[in-house]
């Protein structure tokens, strides 16, 4: 019966990290150069709200469309990105959540930076993922952007300000082409 356990043991172990993915060369290879070159473009397929009670209760009363849930919104087949160039980042995000704080006037539908990169900070993660963290003033606030690409080419985006509850957002990106840089 020892025997039978170990031998179950060790299959499970060996099977579990049999399915851990490791990043190949080519895939580290192609991250660094979009991280390096600090210009790219990120499309968000999913928004992930913080969810409140009043979030919740506002979203659920039939707002949303088929497949969505108050803490998961599908973003596909809307015109969202990020552009990071050099310096200067350039956003037009949804925002689904609560405002925390009511700061001028203006369209409060979307996220839409197109300013300069403030304090950016690029680190790499131990799964050789790149995290870009770094602060752009959009209006009349301050948002604290969280950008991790993955080896994958996925990513994830955390916006956060003083006056909204946080936002992510998952998705892809890619590198600009050339022809893409004067967009």
């Amino acid at each position: 019966m020892k025997t039978f356990l170990y031998t179950l043991i060790v299959i499970t172990l060996y099977s579990c990290s049999a399915t851990r993915q490791t990043a190949t060369p080519a895939e580290i290879e192609a991250l660094e150069r979009i991280a390096n070159s600090k210009t790219f473009y990120i499309d968000s397929d999913w928004a992930y709200p913080q969810l409140t009670n009043a979030l919740s209760q506002a979203l659920t009363s039939r707002l949303l469309q088929p497949g969505n849930t108050p803490s998961a919104i599908s973003l596909i087949g809307n015109g969202n990105f990020i552009r990071i160039k050099g310096d200067s980042v350039t956003t037009h995000l949804p925002y689904y959540g609560q405002r925390q704080l009511q700061v001028g006037f203006g369209d409060r539908g979307a996220i839409k930076l197109n300013t300069t990169i403030q304090n950016l900070k690029v680190k790499t993660h131990k799964d050789n993922s790149k995290i870009f963290e770094f602060s752009a003033d959009y209006e009349s606030e301050q948002i604290d952007v969280f950008i991790r690409i993955f080896s994958n080419l996925t990513t994830e985006v955390v916006l956060d300000s003083p006056s909204r509850r946080p936002i992510r957002y998952s998705g892809a990106v890619k590198p600009l082409g050339q022809t893409d840089l004067n967009t």
